[in-house]
């Protein structure tokens, strides 16, 4: 039986809507991800995933590897170039 996590992350490095949508995708793109809203104005994704599918780091991973960071509780993780002039 799916274990579904609602979670709110912190990003960093998101610029403009297209900082969105590369974030949504990004998330959308992971196997167990079942819902991913991304806000530019709060700099968060509100986040549903099966936690049996799916975990937290390669959900960060996943941001990471889109160009974008991570805050976590110990540390902020700075955002990788985001890609776009």
């Amino acid at each position: 039986m799916p274990l579904h996590i609602r979670k709110t992350i912190h990003l960093t490095g998101m610029t403009c809507s297209q900082c969105e949508v590369a974030v949504r995708r990004a998330l959308l793109s992971l196997d167990g991800m079942k819902e991913a809203q991304v806000s530019l104005r709060t700099g968060t994704a509100d986040i549903v995933y099966d936690s049996l599918q799916l975990g937290e780091q390669s959900i960060q991973t996943a941001i990471e590897a889109a160009g974008y960071g991570v805050v976590t509780p110990k540390n902020t993780i700075p955002p990788a170039q985001a890609g776009h002039s």
